[in-house]
């Protein structure tokens, strides 16, 4: 990525901690970051800029007072430049010249709730919270009077190694999709021994062990909240899973998870008939267990599931659980509807299926459904969503081309293309969009970019009115074009497409190329 650095002091030491996939062409000359800002002959806008990195100085903001003045110039950048915008919260280096009247404390605090709030109204804006560093670490690790009055760096190398960390892991969250289900054994894993001999006994609690397996049930409860999918995979009798769920201090309940294994069947057999049931590549999976045994045998067994290693000090349980396992694999940048709805969304799925078992012929089956789709085109309000589906779609993905939501955003605003999201619903639910195209017009030809559905309706011949839907909308433009063109590159996961153009009509006009003339 094409990096630009922005600061109203000297971070030029930062290029040497980023990794060679981040690449610094560029920063401002010292305390020019506004001038970069608002001029178009500045390298900002010279070179193809994909990420800005802002990290501003609190007691050098606290002088010039010009916040609104940057949020004016970041927003006029960000209108002439798709790129992603890192924004740091600031700090003021303690202690304080107002000691006890708090005027310093006042001034940190509020900038640092605008700045906040700068972030939420753009989706090209993200938070770089200096914060998490220096709680961390301390200010005297972080902050050096020396060379900030020698050459102008306030920070040590201590801190500019963290904070490149930290933004590798905000660029890894934005471009990379997040694992989808968390799997969780029982026993001493989400509460303390064992319920099958301890029953009521089990430790979950306001104290000691007891809270390390209280707070750990509620960071897992939170990410079944924002959209994870939280299964259990145990060695227990079901009833007595069920009662550990119970426990009058259980803070999961069995209707927090979409699955439950609770059986004493080999725990990969397990895995790979969730993988079955909900449709799901085993990649998605991140699998938590105390059992080396256990963790040895899944990963041994499939190299796709991530199996973390859990600490041996169990009171840092939590810690490691939200840095090593929620920071590296269910990291989110944002939240959009579709993910507080995805737990009721994976039972409904289930449901379906067990209708489809019952009923024999598909095509009663899928009448049955009542299904009502909806195509819309170029909506910039699905950009985020568009994203989210080809970053996170592997199975009905044809060219598995990931774009971000400003690669979305470029598509969705340019004359060149056409975006399309689908809606669905049928008798169960709303699904909401769970399909996206993206149609290149280049040279009389209509170039389908990406196709896609989410896995969540698959197997329901949707593909067939999404692409015949796409292909009114573009014959009734004005566009100058006299084929339509599909491309399947083939992948591990999505081999149940490879005949999806020829099935719709698409004739095959080369190796993986597919073609449509205008009638």
């Amino acid at each position: 990525m094409k990096t630009y650095t922005l600061s109203n002091t000297n971070i030029d030491s930062i290029k040497y901690y980023l990794p060679k996939k981040i690449k610094v062409v560029g920063s401002c000359a010292y305390g020019n970051y506004l001038i970069d800002l608002l001029d178009e002959n500045s390298g900002l806008y010279k070179n193809d800029i994909d990420l800005v990195i802002m990290l501003i100085d609190g007691d050098e903001l606290k002088i010039t007072n010009d916040l609104q003045e940057i949020f004016s110039a970041v927003d006029n950048f960000l209108i002439k430049r798709k790129c992603t915008f890192l924004f740091s919260t600031v700090l003021l280096k303690s202690p304080y010249i107002d000691t006890f009247l708090n005027i310093s404390s006042e001034f940190e605090f509020n900038t640092n709730n605008k700045i906040i709030n700068f972030c939420k109204e753009n989706n090209q804006i993200f938070l770089l919270d200096v914060h998490k560093i220096i709680s961390k670490f301390g200010l005297k690790k972080c902050l050096d009077n020396k060379f900030w009055y020698i050459g102008m760096i306030k920070y040590t190398a201590l801190f500019f190694k963290e904070i490149a960390e930290e933004i590798v892991n905000i660029v890894y969250a934005i471009n990379t999709a997040e694992k989808k289900a968390l799997i969780l054994d029982l026993d001493n894993t989400i509460w303390g021994g064992v319920i099958g001999e301890d029953g009521n006994n089990i430790k979950i609690s306001n104290e000691g062990i007891g809270k390390v397996y209280s707070e750990f049930q509620k960071n897992i409860k939170y990410l079944g909240e924002i959209g994870v999918l939280l299964i259990i995979n145990s060695k227990n009798n079901y009833e007595d899973a069920i009662s550990g769920l119970n426990h009058k201090n259980s803070i999961l309940s069995k209707d927090d998870f979409i699955l439950i294994k609770a059986n004493w069947n080999n725990k990969v057999e397990n895995m790979l008939e969730i993988a079955e049931e909900l449709n799901l590549g085993l990649d998605s999976f991140v699998f938590i267990d105390d059992s080396p045994f256990e963790r040895e045998m899944v990963k041994d067994a499939l190299l796709e599931v991530v199996v973390p290693e859990p600490p041996k000090d169990l009171y840092l349980y939590n810690e490691w659980f939200i840095s090593d396992v929620v920071g590296k694999y269910f990291a989110k940048t944002n939240l959009i509807s579709d993910d507080f709805n995805k737990v009721d969304q994976y039972k409904k799925s289930i449901k379906r299926r067990e209708l489809k078992s019952k009923i024999i012929n598909v095509d009663l089956f899928i009448k049955s459904l009542d299904i009502n789709i909806n195509v819309l085109i170029d909506e910039l309000s699905h950009a985020e969503r568009l994203s989210q589906l080809t970053q996170k779609t592997n199975q009905f993905n044809l060219t598995t081309y990931r774009y971000n939501v400003n690669k979305m955003i470029k598509f969705i605003t340019s004359d060149s293309y056409h975006v399309y999201s689908l809606e669905y619903k049928d008798r169960f639910r709303n699904e909401g969009i769970v399909g996206a195209a993206v149609i290149k017009i280049v040279k009389k030809k209509a170039i389908i970019d990406v196709f896609l559905l989410s896995c969540r309706v698959l197997s329901r011949k949707i593909e067939f009115s999404f692409l015949n839907e796409i292909y009114r909308h573009l014959v009734s433009t004005n566009i100058d074009f006299d084929v339509v063109v599909g491309t399947y590159c083939p992948t591990k996961k999505n081999s149940i497409v490879e005949n999806c153009y020829q099935e719709a009509g698409f004739l095959k006009t080369g190796r993986q190329v597919f073609t449509k003339e205008i009638e």
